[in-house]
């Protein structure tokens, strides 16, 4: 592999916003500088319904709980995370199985020996062995505190050099979809698992027509959701390529079905002006759906609106959010269809 050995790694950085357009660096103070580690990227979320955001950072992975008093504790071990060293690529929060709790999925490439690398050349994994490429990882949120490891039984089983992950209702039933990007050639596919609504998973990515690996290509780096055509359904963006090589990009525009959605722009006013770190609770068709919305997955953005399928309900019976001010509001008997704009109180 033509692959740089990683040093120790920079210091990880945590702007405070001071209210003012400047920022200040508080990472030491919060306990999540961590020096001389090899990071990547982070997640964020409320994975203990305390009110107060969380972070899940990766190379070397660590879930660190929210203090309420601007500093950190690192809980990986309290709450049943493994710690798969350089090998965690990047982890991706959704609940999908509507308990409102938010769920972990955990993309891990490949298996180093130990020895943590970047690659400046992702056409190099190509001809890694699977034996050396690590199984993904889903943890069902337990709502205690703690993870449990429900990879095998849910059916989403991944060993392809994953490097990114992200959740979305691709086909707007009222499930969480999770779509995986593999960086395992052109004989790896990326993944299209669809939520089956009983905790298991399919993987749709053949039927669908998203597998995303072209002739010649066969690498991965992103990918991202977003409706760019405003008809409802989530279309998919998938950048392939990584370090010096650039890949094919590609855009799969999302065919629709008959199921319903809507799609929620937040306006804080108490709270920071996009809402960031709101939590949303919809009732419709006898289903609660549960999102926060912390916009971030590996290294891209998810797009606002929140978006919400609604499988084949005739209304939104009501839609609770809880801003990041601690202001709760609820809106009642909305028509489905439609993007609705809300504004805190």
């Amino acid at each position: 592999m033509s692959c740089q050995e990683a040093g120790p790694g920079g210091n990880n950085l945590l702007y405070h916003n001071n209210g003012d357009l400047t920022f200040t660096d508080v990472a030491a103070a919060a306990g999540v500088q961590r020096p001389g580690i090899a990071n990547r990227t982070a997640a964020w979320a409320d994975f203990d319904g305390d009110g107060l955001i969380d972070v899940f950072i990766t190379q070397f992975d660590a879930l660190y709980k929210n203090n309420g008093d601007g500093t950190f504790t690192d809980v990986t071990v309290a709450a049943g995370i493994v710690d798969n060293s350089e090998n965690v690529q990047a982890g991706a929060w959704g609940d999908y199985d509507g308990d409102g709790y938010p769920d972990l999925y955990v993309a891990l490439g490949v298996d180093n020996g130990g020895q943590a690398d970047i690659c400046e050349d992702l056409e190099d994994l190509v001809a890694i062995p699977l034996t050396q490429q690590l199984p993904n990882i889903l943890y069902h949120n337990n709502g205690d505190g703690t993870f449990t490891d429900v990879t095998t039984q849910s059916g989403t089983t991944n060993v392809a050099g994953a490097l990114a992950v992200t959740w979305e209702d691709y086909d707007n039933d009222g499930y969480l979809d999770l779509y995986v990007v593999n960086s395992g050639g052109q004989g790896q596919p990326n993944k299209l698992f669809r939520n089956n609504g009983d905790g298991t998973f399919t993987d749709m990515a053949s039927q669908a027509g998203v597998g995303a690996k072209l002739p010649g290509d066969g690498r991965g780096s992103d990918a991202s959701f977003a409706d760019y055509n405003n008809d409802g359904f989530p279309d998919l963006f998938v950048i392939n390529g990584g370090g010096s090589t650039v890949g094919t990009y590609m855009l799969f525009r999302n065919n629709g079905n008959s199921n319903g959605w809507l799609k929620v722009v937040l306006r804080g006013t108490k709270s920071n002006r996009c809402g960031i770190g709101a939590k949303l609770s919809l009732v419709a068709g006898g289903k609660t759906q549960y999102r926060q919305y912390t916009g971030e997955h590996y290294m891209g953005q998810d797009y606002i609106p929140v978006h919400f399928g609604l499988g084949q309900a005739i209304q939104v019976d009501s839609l609770t959010i809880t801003w990041p001010s601690g202001t709760t509001q609820t809106l009642t008997n909305i028509n489905i269809n439609q993007t609705i704009t809300v504004v805190e109180p």
